[in-house]
């Protein structure tokens, strides 16, 4: 589901939710030592929930925008006995277009959470810590 509204001049909402009720049906995986049945367990790496909120502010060239994004639970593998566990994360970014240029400021990870983006069973992989970047852009 994915709402997006613009209350007044300047403004842009956006707010999205992706609910996923996965599961095996039928799968038996081979473990090279004998086959099991994973009937009813969820895949791995799907959360169940999946929501964003997006809001923006335009003032003349100026553009301010971020938000929050929320990942449920995933399992790291199809046994569903590894938890990678749900995180939050908040981006913001500050963007000036002038003429045919544009320069965009982002904030990623801004409460550097700690999280997986993809589960693993042998090894955490963990996100980028809080970071930031610039960018230029001109239009031809």
């Amino acid at each position: 589901m994915a709402v997006a509204v613009s209350p007044s001049e300047g403004w842009r909402i956006e707010m999205n939710a992706a609910f996923t009720d996965s599961y095996f049906a039928d799968f038996n995986e081979n473990l090279g030592s004998g086959v099991i049945s994973r009937a009813g367990k969820r895949p791995s790496n799907v959360p169940e929930w999946v929501t964003n909120l997006f809001v923006s502010k335009r003032v003349g060239g100026w553009t301010i925008s971020g938000g929050p994004r929320y990942v449920s639970d995933r399992f790291a593998n199809n046994n569903n006995s590894v938890v990678a566990e749900g995180y939050v994360t908040l981006d913001a970014s500050l963007a000036y277009a002038w003429k045919r240029w544009s320069f965009a400021l982002r904030g990623r990870n801004l409460l550097d959470e700690e999280y997986e983006p993809v589960a693993g069973t042998t090894m955490r992989r963990l996100a980028d810590p809080i970071s930031a970047e610039f960018s230029t852009r001109v239009a031809f």
